[in-house]
């Protein structure tokens, strides 16, 4: 098991309000059950690991574990509590030190907020003499951090750093956005987009058939968060995924595309303007207009960056979709194959609920603020967050999975359709992100989708 499975996890589990033996009551009989199946407990399975790195840095044991480290099992009659290995902990500071040498202190994660906010506030400044003192951010960090979740006041840079749109490097930052920014509003310019809806006649045929769908989706995007329902915001989507869809004709525009833009303007956009962007704003003032065409054209930039990676899902017949929807469904005959053999007996099949999943991201699943907290974890790790992306799929199917086997068709596709999820809160779709880690690790083959 990768070293970084167990120190992201530890991570996540520390980083929850509620206490992390409930966390751990819910991750660890899963993952000893699924090993129990595989011939029993392992030394160098997931559970033994995830115990040891959580136990060992701090976290307290749950009550009754009906397991131990040497790979052996007791009863769940026996009342008898497992014993705790030989600690590794630095008997003076009660740390351990594996960990900590390689996840970085609390104050190492102050100091990057620091940097990153000094960063911010020189670039909107414009101030080039601070930029150029101020030091490279160290990427790997970043990673790190991003995955237990950005403050709502650094994620836009953080964000942007990690799609490579800001350079690493402070003092470049200006010169490359500021080169990247004219670029944008010159093809808008060139297309004719700059008036919003009211083109010129500059559009081919091709163009105006992707132009109508663009029109149609846009104002049904979000329709849960009145801000994507202003004229101000529908403009510039229209804009962004029009300029898009005309610069990648073996894509095209392709519906859901404009759910993956969502994060990315409301991140853009509240940091340009935080005290104008409320999720329940109906209209966008006069005045903050202006300070959204930079927001504008980051948002293309990074929504270009972000579908780099997912470009086989967008073309003709969407085959990224289908071959991961395909490594889902033997993912989880894996993992849950009472499941699986519950929804084949009720001939579900995977592509009538997981192509949306594939296809937007879940975007459509969660509440906005959760759909944030989710995407910080998707970029830090970009080389392979659509292969991670498959085992979040994974983990929300084990989640419900209970309530699923319940259900017959047809009431069985529609929960599959509409989750109980749009309470969910940060704390949820942190568990869900540390389980998936959990699987992603254990199914190394994952970076092969």
């Amino acid at each position: 098991m990768e070293p970084g499975a167990t120190e992201t996890t530890w991570w996540s589990l520390r980083a929850l309000r509620f206490p992390a033996s409930a966390c751990l009551g819910y991750l660890v009989p899963q993952f000893s059950e699924w090993e129990a199946q595989q011939g029993g407990l392992s030394t160098d399975g997931p559970t033994s690991h995830a115990l040891h790195y959580l136990f060992e840095a701090g976290i307290e044991r749950p009550g009754a574990a009906a397991l131990n480290l040497s790979g052996s099992r007791t009863s769940r009659g026996d009342a008898a509590e497992t014993k705790d290995p030989a600690s590794p902990r630095d008997k003076a500071s009660g740390t351990v030190p594996e960990i900590t040498a390689s996840i970085g202190s609390d104050k190492a994660e102050t100091t990057l907020w620091t940097q990153l906010e000094a960063i911010r506030e020189a670039s909107r400044n414009r101030s080039v003499g601070l930029l150029t003192s101020l030091a490279p951010v160290d990427r790997s960090a970043l990673q790190r951090l991003a995955w237990r979740g950005l403050p709502d006041t650094l994620r836009a840079m953080a964000w942007k750093m990690l799609l490579d749109y800001c350079p690493m490097q402070p003092s470049r930052l200006l010169k490359s956005v500021g080169r990247k920014r004219e670029q944008y509003w010159q093809a808008v310019a060139d297309l004719g987009l700059v008036s919003g809806p009211r083109l010129d006649g500059r559009l081919s045929s091709e163009d105006w058939v992707r132009k109508r769908q663009i029109d149609l989706d846009v104002p049904r995007t979000a329709p849960e968060c009145p801000l994507f329902h202003t004229s101000a915001i529908q403009d510039t989507m229209t804009r962004i995924l029009h300029l898009w869809s005309v610069r990648h004709p073996a894509s095209g525009y392709v519906q859901g595309l404009n759910d993956i833009l969502v994060p990315l303007v409301y991140v853009f956009y509240a940091d340009h303007a935080p005290e104008q962007f409320q999720l329940d704003r109906t209209l966008v003032p006069e005045q903050a207009e202006p300070l959204l065409r930079d927001a504008e054209a980051d948002a293309y930039w990074c929504l270009c960056a972000l579908l780099d990676a997912l470009q086989d899902q967008y073309v003709f017949a969407q085959p990224g979709i289908q071959r991961r929807v395909q490594y889902l469904e033997r993912l989880m005959q894996r993992i849950d194959a009472p499941l699986c053999a519950h929804l084949a007996e009720q001939n579900v099949a995977f592509m009538q609920f997981a192509f949306r999943w594939m296809n937007c991201l879940l975007v459509r699943e969660f509440p906005l603020p959760v759909t944030l907290r989710l995407w910080d974890a998707y970029l830090s790790e970009r080389g392979t967050f659509a292969a991670f992306h498959v085992y979040v799929c994974a983990a929300l199917l084990v989640r419900f999975s209970a309530e699923l086997q319940q259900r017959q068709f047809p009431e069985l596709v529609l929960f599959l359709q509409n989750l109980p999820t749009r309470d969910w809160t940060e704390q949820d779709i942190s568990l869900l992100l540390s389980q998936a880690y959990l699987w992603k690790a254990v199914f190394a083959d994952a970076r092969r989708l």
